[in-house]
């Protein structure tokens, strides 16, 4: 397979015969900056399409360079998700119109109302198709009461998930990963157990050391991506708290998955989080628990019967659901709410009065999970 640098490929259109190389081609992402306007350049090219980008507009409005800290070798459709990602963390949105594709700001899309019309299964079937889309299922008496359940995850400002009951629809609109998100939750709701069960980030890839001590999250950002290859976006995300100081408790020796699992508890335990943006790629993006983009790291999560939860401490973001009529009592519940009020990276939804989901980092839902079984039992 012939390797194309991202970095030298022009945004004007290729010819058909270097098109079919182009699709069957491997694309070298190197470690290091890149800009985000030629690698959405390249993007449309596979697709055969002209590109129109307002370079210096949104230079200045949210920044198009991006940093890699390892090295990326994506085919085609890789290539096109990723870069998807990338965007989308930065609020832009690739978008096709009549005779070009067009980088713009997600925002601009939720107020010009420019969303896309799928039906549920198009965009359940396409997870990492991210698009500004609008979806609708038929309105119940039970689908009107999960929508409160879902309050937890609308955005206050927008561009966020909004949802209306509109002629006897329940209507979803926002980005395509946030309305999967609530379509799946939906479908849980309703008593249907989804398919996508999580998988670990991670698997036993040999054994690897955790550095232990003391060290500024800055420095561990770059002891994360050189012991795990993996890419994590923060300088632009986290800025505020790159200079914190974390506790890393002893040093040891782990596989990459444990690994994993224990730098997922430490950013927790100093309001921090990882967003995955693609499982493939590992590409992460830090986040602050505070940060109401955090609550986009939930369009991810995979649900995980509560009794396998401990299964999958190192699987990134899960959800799962506790049926409340098998607890023996309500100081569970409340005991749970407690933790729960004292730690922000975990969201709980409570159903109909007897069903609980949890929702966050799997090695917290699994914590949170065995507490409320815990209290339960005493």
């Amino acid at each position: 397979m012939k390797h194309l640098p991202v970095t030298l490929v022009s945004i004007a259109l290729l010819a058909t015969s270097a098109l079919a190389q182009v699709r069957d081609a491997v694309f070298t992402m190197p470690a290091g900056d890149h800009q985000l306007h030629e690698l959405a350049g390249l993007s449309a090219q596979i697709r055969r399409r002209p590109l129109q980008c307002d370079v210096a507009g949104l230079s200045k409005q949210v920044g198009l360079t991006v940093t890699l800290q390892t090295e990326l070798q994506l085919d085609a459709k890789a290539h096109q998700e990723v870069v998807a990602a990338l965007l989308r963390d930065r609020g832009l949105l690739l978008v096709a119109g009549e005779r070009f594709d067009r980088v713009v700001t997600v925002r601009s899309q939720c107020d010009a109302q420019a969303s896309i019309a799928r039906t549920p299964e198009q965009v359940l079937a396409n997870p990492t198709q991210l698009e500004w889309v609008t979806t609708s299922i038929p309105a119940t008496a039970d689908s009107l009461t999960h929508i409160h359940a879902l309050r937890p995850y609308f955005r206050n400002d927008p561009p966020g998930l909004s949802v209306h009951n509109i002629n006897g629809q329940v209507e979803f609109t926002g980005m395509s990963d946030q309305v999967g998100f609530a379509l799946r939750m939906m479908q849980m709701f309703a008593g249907s157990t989804p398919a996508d069960v999580a998988q670990p980030v991670w698997h036993g890839e040999g054994q690897v050391t955790w550095p232990g001590g003391r060290m500024t999250l800055r420095t561990f950002v770059g002891v994360f991506t050189s012991t795990l290859d993996a890419n994590l976006l923060h300088a632009n995300a986290a800025g505020a708290v790159d200079h914190k100081t974390i506790d890393l408790g002893d040093a040891a020796s782990m596989t990459r998955s444990e690994w994993f699992a224990e730098a997922t508890r430490v950013l927790a335990n100093h309001d921090c989080a990882m967003v995955c943006r693609h499982p493939g790629a590992r590409l992460f993006a830090l986040r602050s628990i505070q940060d109401p983009s955090y609550r986009d790291a939930n369009v991810r999560a995979n649900y995980v019967p509560s009794h396998e939860v401990e299964q999958y401490a190192s699987a990134g973001v899960i959800m799962t659901t506790v049926d409340l009529q098998q607890l023996r009592s309500f100081d569970g519940f409340m005991v749970l709410r407690g933790a729960i009020a004292e730690n922000r990276a975990t969201t709980i939804c409570s159903l109909d009065h007897n069903t609980l989901v949890l929702c966050g980092p799997s090695h917290q839902v699994a914590h949170h999970v065995d507490l409320l079984l815990q209290a339960d039992s005493h």
